[in-house]
């Protein structure tokens, strides 16, 4: 055959360009597979052999498959997806929040705030009336049912933002195990070059991309062909090895936390996420909704709670110094009965106040006076009543020289500017990501006419040679036939 080394680059030469069709082939099969980057044939000329004193080429060999995948795209678009779910929970729980807290109503809590003043002064005009004491009452009960129903529904959304942290640890944990057994499918897949099969790349990215939902990830490469995954620099997959996610809700402070557990020795390590899913409902629970902060962190629950206890401070201290009608003996003292109370042993606040039952009862015993046996005395009933112009309600300095109602407007305005902020943020990386992404997809998507055109290549390449393979059949057949 040495003599006939035309038939051998045929053959090699037919090898290759079939092997090019059929990378072609899969490309164009595979043109709506998610994740999937397309790939090229690398042809190259192989090894020169020496020939009466001359390097003769050996014909074409393919040299490996090229993959268009592009790490640095994957990277940047893993941390804005992860961007992207912080700023989309925060955004759809702060527009919740603003619903609960402003509902566009007859009942939202400003409206009855300001009837529950005029009440007052109402009363202020009919002392001597029933009727209009057991208004006050009324309003005051309607008025602490909004602030127990408000502190309700924030309560209920930090308890969904701690469902969805054990959801989203289970997902995170299945992808885990998954990233974990598609590197050990990488690296058993791997051949003498290095090369991996890029299936298993393509689907590991699918994995990662998703992982980054939850958490901010980092990937680093092995030689293997495998990847280990970061969280804030600590390990959660090294190659074929992955630990497993947890939520520890032990904290005395009412706090939880997220925890890596070593699935070889069971230790924990706290993780500090910095975006994702588990980053934002970690912050909801541990931060925005919890009523009881103490580090000085931003609290909604906590604000809204002080709000409530300074305005049933405001009307209990009012009202402590007042009479009612049936306070006739001049030398006796004020009864000194609170107006708003707690419902249970423990600190006023939002979920827990209400109305001092002993005037559901007896609303003629509501202190509107200021002498006792005087029960057209209204120093206190307005007194109450000009506390809906009262610019020093509050101490807070965020807050100061503001009405009751100026303050808890400023105060849902707030939530309303971090609600604004969240969506901003959510649109601006959106529109980043897209553009990644459009990037990333002209570089490792499939695009039909230029695999149309490879098509062409390698046909009119495979069409050649087997016109050389025709070629030396006729030389071998010529020089047979000089021997008969």
């Amino acid at each position: 055959m040495a003599n006939f080394s035309t038939l051998e680059i045929g053959k090699k030469a037919l090898i290759a360009q079939k092997f090019g069709l059929d990378v072609t082939a899969n490309n164009i099969a595979n043109v709506n597979t998610p994740g999937y980057s397309r790939r090229n044939a690398v042809l190259s000329e192989d090894t020169s052999v020496q020939r009466n004193g001359f390097f003769l080429g050996n014909s074409v060999v393919v040299k490996h498959i090229q993959s268009f995948r592009s790490e640095y795209y994957d990277r940047e678009i893993r941390s804005l997806t992860s961007r992207n779910s912080s700023f989309d929970i925060e955004s759809q729980l702060l527009k919740r929040i603003e619903t609960v807290l402003g509902e566009p109503s007859g009942d939202d809590l400003d409206t009855m705030i300001t009837d529950f003043f005029k009440a007052f002064e109402q009363a202020a005009q009919n002392p001597e009336s029933v009727t209009f004491r057991a208004y006050i009452i009324d309003k005051g009960a309607e008025l602490t049912g909004r602030f127990n129903r408000i502190s309700s529904d924030l309560n209920d959304l930090r308890r969904e933002a701690q469902t969805s942290l054990n959801s989203s640890v289970k997902s995170v944990n299945s992808l885990l195990k998954d990233i974990s057994d598609l590197n050990r499918q990488a690296s058993y897949n791997n051949n003498t070059s290095g090369d991996s099969s890029q299936q298993y790349i393509d689907e590991r990215e699918l994995k990662l991309q998703e992982l980054s939902k939850f958490i901010d990830i980092k990937v680093t490469n092995n030689q293997d062909s495998t990847i280990n995954v970061f969280v804030n620099g600590i390990n959660l997959v090294s190659g074929i090895y992955y630990s497993e996610l947890g939520i520890d809700d032990t904290s005395n402070e009412g706090l939880i936390s997220l925890s890596k557990t070593d699935i070889s020795n069971g230790s924990l390590t706290e993780l500090n996420v910095q975006s994702g899913e588990i980053f934002s409902n970690l912050k909801v629970y541990n931060e925005l909704l919890n009523p009881n902060t103490s580090n000085g962190v931003y609290s909604i629950s906590s604000q809204f709670n002080d709000f409530t206890k300074e305005f049933a401070n405001k009307i209990n201290n009012a009202l402590l110094s007042g009479y009612g009608l049936n306070d006739n003996d001049l030398s006796a003292p004020p009864n000194g009965r609170l107006f708003f109370y707690p419902q249970d042993t423990s600190n006023l606040n939002a979920g827990n106040i209400s109305i001092n039952p002993f005037f559901l009862t007896n609303p003629s015993e509501l202190p509107l006076s200021s002498l006792p046996a005087e029960p057209g005395n209204t120093d206190i009933a307005r007194l109450v009543a000009s506390l809906v112009d009262d610019k020093t309600f509050s101490n807070n300095l965020d807050y100061k020289n503001l009405t009751p109602i100026e303050y808890y407007s400023l105060f849902v305005s707030k939530v309303g500017n971090y609600a604004r902020e969240s969506l901003n943020g959510l649109e601006n990386s959106k529109l980043a990501e897209s553009q990644l992404s459009n990037m990333r997809e002209s570089i490792m998507g499939v695009n039909l006419d230029e695999e149309a055109v490879n098509l062409i290549k390698y046909q009119k390449g495979f069409e050649a040679a087997s016109r050389i393979i025709n070629v030396t059949n006729e030389l071998l057949g010529t020089l047979i036939n000089l021997g008969k």
